[in-house]
């Protein structure tokens, strides 16, 4: 219904009026409080020139008792009374108004004839014995000034307590006039509010009519949610479709939507209760979102939802419109099966997988999640298919993938990436867990039984897993398919049946070594290193750091520093032959123990020498324990001897250990790191290459550890890490 203009102007002139008579009030308890206020300045003031009077008074008597006694002290007393009164005098007349100040200063100007009066010629005569002769002065001079000053005094105080009076009279009759005012104003505005509730209460009975018509006939389900998250009504639709999930009306009434909106879902779906929540927290309009809804652990049903802001000058609430869309959602998911599965083996074919890869990616990157991806070959497959048969090996490709399925997450995604290779992205995983799904797969897949797997060569049917994360390995499924193809091509190469992750290591050594063969290989040997010790790897690694850093302080090459660099990541390789108990031994190592591990620098080199491209950097790995007095190992080479990347990897590999933490001591802090250094400078290193290490490390701050500390040195560390 529509307000008539008479009803409207009616309310309008209520209203105006109202506001004025409300302004007018409101300025007459503004001027009441003004005077009031001003009260205690007043007060102030009166108590001021009361202070005067009264110094005065004691001034006064202070020469009184001279005379009649000769104390000194009263004259001393009374020059005191006079610098108090002269300094009240002073700041009476800074505060008290103009018109009044020559009262003030007919005051301070009788005081300061009377301080004159009393300094020259009272005082000299009453300490010259003539008492008689002061006395007849003060009363013939210093009486009237006393007189005239106790006069001026009364008369500023009487002008205060006038002006004080007429100010409390004001402000009584203000305040009267006020509260009149108020009362009236208030009678006002409830005979107003009375008319205007008569006026507006059709108004919003209609309209509240209409809106509960609204939510009783739509046909779809609709509930609303006040804006401290509860859920404030639901309309009959909603009450059915709630209450064929268990749930009733009374039950949803008033509380919080968490406890039924946000449930079990699905993982590849969005929960109902996240978008009502994101929209409660931002006001925005959220509107067509398919979100799963399944409370209690119940059936999960799709569900078509707008989460609408309730506005007007504020936020209110939400109201919720859900459309159920479960069976036309199984449809289209039936439909879609169609095309994206591969026909032979019904897993995701790899046109789906990198769809699904790419919104996997942009989901990590866009709320700073993961994903992991492995790509999955069959090791000797064409073997097995020309001995037992393509059909054979189509039946090996069908089981594998049940296999696969069977051995994943439900969320994780398993496909036919083509031939006899596979691909499994899992989201939010990180690299150990993808690593625990990899080494999952490898030893189920090598325990199953294959037919004819005990007529191949190694009697059984084997996997090489390669794995590359996101974002630490790559921000791009181009760049994450090829790290992952890459590290399995290295499991591939190195010992099949195996599990290889893409090294951060390859970065660095991709840069440094464009050529992919070798690089393949290096990574492949980092991957047994990896394998073996994982503190060895990232020992390597830091080393490798280090050492690049002191060849490029030395002014070396940057051709030779890639060189060093390359022979510091494989510095350790020798020590796939140290059995693990070894490594990580908590106590000291017998003398058998300790030859097996000084052994890794001459296992390292044989087998790096395998590879006619890694033949330039043998020489670093053999010699990196030799020391510069010619007591190390393995070949006791001393001074300029010993090649000079070995040199530098010594001083960096030994920085490493010494500020590293073990199971079996505890670390170095850097400065006494550095000093071990330079102490054993011309012994353990090179001199030269330890005071430019040491100098530099200081002035760069190579690495900040100033609180650590660790009691055993680098000659005990060589037993195990052999630094």
């Amino acid at each position: 219904m529509r307000k008539g203009p008479g009803r409207r102007y009616m309310l309008g002139g209520f209203l105006v009026v109202a506001v004025s008579l409300l302004g007018f009030v409101v300025y007459q308890f503004v001027s009441v409080y003004l005077l009031v206020d001003g009260l205690p300045a007043q007060l102030d003031k009166i108590t001021a020139i009361d202070s005067v009077y009264e110094g005065l008074l004691v001034q006064f008597n202070a020469v009184d008792s001279y005379l009649l006694s000769g104390d000194e002290s009263y004259a001393r007393q009374f020059f005191q009374d006079a610098g108090t009164n002269q300094q009240e005098l002073r700041e009476l007349a800074r505060v008290i108004r103009p018109s009044r100040q020559p009262l003030v200063r007919g005051i301070d100007t009788g005081e300061q004839a009377y301080v004159d009066l009393v300094a020259k010629q009272v005082l000299p005569a009453a300490r010259a014995g003539d008492y008689a002769g002061a006395a007849l002065t003060m009363r013939r001079n210093g009486a009237a000034l006393e007189e005239r000053m106790l006069d001026l005094t009364r008369e500023v105080r009487n002008l205060r307590e006038a002006d004080t009076a007429g100010m409390t009279s004001l402000s009584v009759r203000q305040l009267k006039s006020a509260l009149g005012w108020g009362f009236g104003c208030g009678m006002f505005v409830f005979a107003a509010s009375i008319v205007a509730g008569i006026l507006v209460n059709r108004r919003i009975v209609m309209e509240g009519m209409i809106h509960r018509l609204v939510l009783l006939t739509t046909k779809n389900a609709v509930a609303i949610v006040d804006g401290a998250g509860r859920i404030y009504d639901i309309n009959p639709v909603a009450e059915r479709f709630f209450g064929a999930l268990g749930l009733s009306r009374q039950e949803m009434l008033g509380r919080p939507y968490q406890e039924f909106f946000s449930g079990c879902h699905q993982s590849d779906g969005t929960a109902l209760g996240e978008v009502i929540g994101r929209a409660l927290t931002t006001g925005d309009d959220i509107c067509d979102v398919e979100c799963t809804y399944g409370p209690r652990d119940r059936t999960v049903a799709t569900l078509l939802t707008d989460c609408l802001s309730l506005r007007h000058g504020g936020r209110y609430g939400l109201v919720l419109i859900f459309r159920d869309i479960t069976e036309r959602k199984a449809t289209e998911e039936r439909l879609r099966g169609l095309t994206v599965r591969d026909s032979m083996t019904a897993l995701y074919n790899h046109a789906y997988l990198l769809q699904v890869l790419e919104d996997e990616v942009t989901r990590a990157a866009a709320g700073g999640g993961r994903v992991a991806f492995l790509m999955i070959d069959v090791d000797h497959f064409k073997d097995y298919n020309d001995q037992f048969g393509h059909p054979e090996g189509d039946k090996v490709l069908i089981q594998l993938s049940r296999l696969l399925e069977n051995m994943v997450r439900k969320n994780d995604v398993v496909a036919r990436y083509g031939g006899d290779e596979f691909a499994v992205v899992l989201p939010g995983a990180d690299l150990g867990q993808a690593l625990e799904v990899g080494n999952r797969l490898k030893e189920a897949v090598s325990e199953y039984p294959f037919p004819h797997r005990e007529l191949t060569v190694s009697g059984q049917l084997t996997i090489s897993v390669g794995i590359a994360c996101c974002p630490d390995d790559s921000s791009t499924v181009a760049e994450l398919i090829k790290r992952a193809d890459a590290a399995m091509y290295s499991a591939k190469r190195n010992a099949k049946n195996n599990v290889e992750v893409w090294h951060s290591a390859f970065k660095e050594l991709r840069a440094d070594w464009p050529d992919d063969s070798l690089l393949y290989t290096v990574g492949g040997f980092l991957s047994i290193v990896s394998d073996k010790d994982r503190y060895t790897y990232g020992h390597s690694e830091k080393v490798a750091l280090y050492t690049a850093q002191l060849a490029r302080w030395a002014g070396l090459p940057e051709e030779e520093v890639k060189r060093i660099k390359l022979a510091a990541y494989l510095h350790d390789l020798g020590k796939v032959d140290v059995p693990a108990g070894i490594l990580t031994k908590p106590g000291p190592l017998t003398a058998a123990e300790r030859s097996l591990c000084q052994a890794h620098a001459v296992t390292g080199a044989r087998i790096v020498g395998q590879v006619e491209e890694l033949l330039p950097v043998v020489p670093i790995i053999r010699h990196h324990h030799e020391r510069y007095d010619g007591k190390g190992y393995p070949d006791g080479l001393y001074g300029t001897h010993i090649p000079l990347g070995a040199r530098i990897i010594a001083i960096a590999d030994s920085f490493d250990a010494m500020i590293s933490e073990r199971p079996y001591r505890r670390p170095r802090s850097v400065v006494e790191a550095l000093a071990e250094i330079e102490r054993e400078a011309g012994r353990q290193f090179d001199p030269g290459l330890a005071r430019i290490f040491v100098e530099e490390s200081r002035r760069h701050s190579l690495v900040i550890d100033m609180e650590r500390g660790m009691e055993d040195g680098p000659e005990e560390s060589e037993e195990k890490d052999t630094a």
